[in-house]
């Protein structure tokens, strides 16, 4: 069984001006302060992890419709980074077949994935076995507390996260700009922001991890489609 719920985030940090009065002085005009973009997104969650699988399509370049439309999904999410060789920076695991192997990277520190007994998993060590599994990062959270992130040349961008709740159900969430679709916030920002959702929401979440997003990112629930400007590398779709 698979339950979709559309959540919409509306998260806007409030522009506070502080004025001191002294002495009568000069009238001032100040400078209107601008609003902050308001970040919105979107959830849906997996309680059956059996209805996830991940769709390679480093040289396909199939859009994200298209493997919507071609798998039969109900949702879906695009997945993790790959180079300009369209080949995944690090493990990737569709089906049971290893498409590659481990890297090291600093950035793309985390496996999440769906073990051969069924159960999903984000983990800072890779599995022994599993169906499904990709390298991908940073982790963003880890047993319920979000984990501390600084990063360099960190830039605003559409963000999407794949997350594990205590009860075993997989969280998909994208977080976004809606005056600037592929804009979004900084990665940085991204434990903060899960962490609010989970305490909002109720989620249980206990474990997330950052999936590839910007330009080359993708979210398709029932009442929402934001489409990516460059090809997506893979495809989480979800059955019902």
């Amino acid at each position: 069984m698979k339950r979709l719920f559309l959540i919409t985030f509306l998260i806007a940090v409030a522009a506070i001006t502080f004025t001191r009065r002294s002495t009568p002085g000069p009238t001032i005009t100040p400078t209107p302060t601008p609003s902050p973009p308001q970040t919105k997104g979107y959830a849906f969650i997996v309680t059956d992890p059996r209805n996830v699988s991940l769709i390679p399509n480093f040289s396909e370049k199939k859009t994200s419709e298209q493997l919507w439309s071609e798998n039969d999904c109900s949702s879906g999410i695009s997945g993790g980074f790959y180079d300009t060789d369209n080949r995944p920076l690090g493990l990737f695991i569709a089906n049971g077949e290893t498409l590659r192997k481990i890297s090291n990277s600093t950035l793309i520190n985390g496996f999440f994935g769906i073990g051969e007994d069924g159960r999903p998993f984000i983990s800072r060590q890779a599995p022994s076995t599993s169906r499904m599994a990709l390298q991908t990062g940073p982790r963003l959270y880890a047993n319920g507390q979000p984990l501390p992130l600084a990063i360099r040349n960190d830039e605003h961008a559409r963000r999407m996260v794949a997350a594990v709740t205590s009860d075993q159900n997989i969280i998909f969430i994208t977080l976004y700009q809606p005056e600037s679709v592929f804009d979004g916030p900084r990665l940085e920002e991204l434990p903060t922001r899960i962490s609010d959702i989970n305490k909002k929401e109720l989620l249980n979440i206990t474990d997330a991890i950052n999936l590839d997003g910007g330009s080359a990112s993708s979210f398709i629930g029932s009442n929402v489609t934001l489409n990516e400007l460059t090809p997506i590398g893979s495809f989480f779709c979800i059955k019902s």
